[in-house]
């Protein structure tokens, strides 16, 4: 988790890694937020050109995001945009499972796929919740596709237990069916 952090925060700082290939090697989980803190991650609106390879293991977002002050104690944790922000690299082969509460428009994996971007082999799984922070955000899936020319998003899947946005849309895949092949869903 901490490796990915400072991934993010390379992105952050202008970095695409443009073929630059990584290997995640086992299973790592997010931690909850510190009682009455907001923790942000996620590369938001930054570019990602890299590969990321999961090598079939998961990211595991923490399985309880309370909002501050809580009955709990917990801080709030939240996604900026997407794990892997504006990919016009190469995930595949990664589930990403867990909850969050969404910082904007977004998707899991990437907020959007732009260039030559793909999501491939990789799934969302056994969510508790998929819950938009602000009002009237729009949360897609994978990623939004809109405009993408192609096939982003391949052979992925998403089986959640709820798939809840505020007042905005609500896309289990993409927001762009033909952008994707041989994806399925099942919402609980």
């Amino acid at each position: 988790a901490e490796d990915f952090v400072e991934l993010s925060s390379a992105v952050a700082e202008g970095n695409s890694f443009e073929g630059k290939y990584f290997v995640q090697t086992a299973d790592f989980e997010f931690e909850n937020a510190p009682a009455d803190e907001t923790v942000v991650y996620g590369m938001g609106e930054n570019e990602f050109g890299g590969i990321y390879d999961g090598c079939g293991n998961k990211i595991i977002l923490a399985d309880t995001y309370k909002e501050v002050n809580n009955e709990e104690g917990l801080g709030t944790k939240k996604i900026k945009g997407g794990l892997f922000g504006r990919l016009s690299g190469i995930i595949k082969n990664i589930t990403v499972t867990g909850s969050w509460r969404l910082d904007g428009d977004g998707a899991v994996f990437a907020k959007n796929v732009i260039g030559n971007g793909k999501i491939i082999n990789c799934g969302i799984s056994d969510f508790k919740a998929l819950h938009a922070y602000d009002w009237g955000t729009v949360f897609y899936g994978f990623a939004s596709t809109a405009g993408y020319d192609g096939i982003a998003i391949y052979n992925c899947f998403n089986y959640s237990e709820e798939f809840i946005t505020s007042t905005g849309e609500s896309y289990p895949i993409t927001d762009n069916q033909s952008a994707a092949e041989n994806c399925y869903y099942y919402l609980k």
